[in-house]
């Protein structure tokens, strides 16, 4: 049986954000330029709690676009999150009970379209 080993940080990166992980394990090339980009988006963010819970709604090419403008801006964007502490929210106990009274309605038998339009 084959033991595998412990991924590192950097290819957890890679796993968490790339559309096929699994391709750049192929080719060297692609396996230095990502793991040399994972190296400075940890050199940026060193929290390791931060790339856990970082969310990013669509699946990579390449990390690549984690340091163009818009990955900066995605990056800032979850540090803030990361930042934000919000108090819980309020619960509040709603009872079983009814509250007012029920409004009666006059039921009418309409039979017709022309006559169900001529009441209106």
């Amino acid at each position: 049986m084959k033991k595998r080993k412990k991924i590192n940080k950097y290819q957890r990166l890679i796993r968490k954000f790339l559309k096929d992980p699994d391709s750049i394990w192929k080719n060297v090339k692609l396996i230095k330029r990502e793991m040399s980009i994972a190296k400075k988006l940890y050199v940026k963010v060193n929290n390791e709690r931060f790339w856990k819970e970082a969310d990013l709604p669509f699946k990579l090419n390449s990390l690549a676009w984690l340091l163009s403008e818009d990955g900066v801006k995605f990056l800032n964007l979850e540090a803030l999150k990361l930042k934000l502490n919000l108090p819980s929210p309020i619960k509040y106990d709603i009872n079983d009970q009814k509250i007012g009274k029920d409004k009666r309605v006059k039921k009418t038998k309409q039979t017709t379209l022309m006559e169900f339009l001529k009441d209106a």
